[in-house]
């Protein structure tokens, strides 16, 4: 291999590292901007009891804001929305 040959493969190199950090950059920052939140889950579930359609029992100690919800209450949007953001991050 040449000096110039050397020289063309180290920055090849170079710029394949750089697009590959700048590419788990731009996947982390997509990541956080769709990253589902346990508030969000509880929100959702908020409206879901609101929907006559649903026709469903809902838990009436739950029928508050998260902020207000006991951590065992929170745990279950915590879970489900580690599950949810898990899947996306695998399938990412």
């Amino acid at each position: 291999m040449t000096p110039q040959n050397k020289k063309e493969f180290g920055m090849l190199i170079f710029i394949a590292s750089e697009l590959a950090l700048a590419r788990k950059e731009e996947r982390k920052r997509i990541m956080e901007m769709i990253r589902i939140k346990p508030e969000q889950l509880h929100e959702w579930y908020l409206e879901a009891c609101q929907r006559p359609e649903s026709g469903m029992d809902f838990n009436p100690a739950a029928q508050e804001p998260y902020e207000m919800l006991k951590e065992t209450q929170k745990f279950l949007d915590k879970y489900i929305a580690d599950k949810i953001n898990s899947k996306i991050e695998k399938d990412f």
